[in-house]
């Protein structure tokens, strides 16, 4: 088997770093579970130096959480962090809104729509309902806001609400009543209401939360409570 990670400018560590970053967010591993260095070292081609610095990267980007004398584990979340997170989330992509309609070329404008017709199309179609992979209006959103520091931080919340693996559009019922807030977000961005898009993004992304985070934990199970 060819490995996985080449000698190149980037160096080892940098490139595991990235996979394993990708592998944890895509859900390879599951939250909390110890990641191996031997068979991972194998697997990526590399000897286990590069790989525990990269482990210690993703442990300061926290992605895993490296507990002295047992190893490096899969980052886990409790109700409080993920709650901190949404709160983050909000503020970033309420702002991204605002830019968005306040920047939005015409053509931007028209292709925004397309997006937001096209997922409800496939949606229509679906068996499950839910949302279609692989189309992110979100961070669409955040790329027309043309503030790439806003953006790359609001990838960051993603992916770290990814590895809580925190899910809110994959239930069919909410799944319907969200796009009907995108619809509704995309209205006014293109409107270049600003307000209106940042309102609009604030109580999509508030109802979100409130109903991940039901979905999380029933109120007798507190085992992820701080």
């Amino acid at each position: 088997m060819q490995p996985l990670i080449r000698r190149d400018d980037n160096g080892y560590r940098a490139q595991a770093q990235e996979l394993l970053r990708q592998w944890i967010v895509q859900g390879r591993f599951a939250p909390g579970e110890r990641l191996n260095e031997v068979s991972l070292a194998r697997e990526l081609g590399i000897s286990r130096g590069p790989l525990r610095e990269a482990l210690q990267r993703l442990d300061a980007a926290g992605f895993v959480t490296i507990v002295s004398h047992r190893g490096a584990f899969v980052r886990t979340f409790n109700r409080r962090e993920i709650t901190d997170l949404f709160e983050l989330r909000v503020a970033l992509e309420e702002t991204a809104s605002g830019l968005a309609a306040e920047r939005i070329t015409d053509q931007e404008a028209d292709e925004l729509q397309s997006l937001v017709s096209e997922i409800s199309a496939q949606m229509a179609t679906s068996e499950s309902s839910c949302f279609p992979e692989g189309i992110d209006l979100h961070s669409r959103i955040a790329t027309l806001s043309r503030n790439s520091v806003l953006a790359s931080h609001l990838a960051e919340v993603h992916a770290h609400l990814a590895l809580a693996r925190v899910t809110s559009g994959n239930q069919p019922d909410r799944a319907h009543v969200a796009q009907a807030e995108h619809e509704a977000i995309v209205a006014a961005i293109v409107e270049r209401d600003r307000m209106g898009a940042r309102e609009r993004m604030a109580d999509h992304l508030r109802h979100a939360m409130t109903n991940a985070l039901r979905s999380l934990l029933s109120p007798s199970d507190t085992r992820n409570e701080e």
